[in-house]
């Protein structure tokens, strides 16, 4: 019987494995529509705390840099931290 290595996307992706946000719910890293101000400020710092324990966040921000993600808190950045980075990068 021969073996076969996992395809190349869930290979690059196995870091998400290892996220700390895996156990934490989703709306802490996504903001409801309609949400502003110091709600969404303080709901942003409590995803970024969650990032900034985590042992993949570097790789986490690449790939959310690599697939210009618009939405939600990737690697410890928000949508306009990620897009000011790419237009650094540019």
């Amino acid at each position: 019987m021969t073996v076969r290595s996992s395809p190349g996307p869930l290979v690059e992706n196995n870091w998400r494995m290892f996220a700390t946000c895996k156990t934490v719910d989703p709306a802490v890293f996504y903001s409801p529509g309609e949400e502003r101000g110091r709600n969404r400020a303080a709901r942003e710092s409590t995803a970024k705390q969650v990032c900034f324990r985590c042992p993949v966040i570097r790789d986490c921000l690449t790939f959310a840099l690599e697939t210009a993600e618009p939405h939600g808190v990737w690697g410890g950045t928000t949508p306009s931290e990620r897009l000011a980075l790419r237009r650094s990068a540019a």
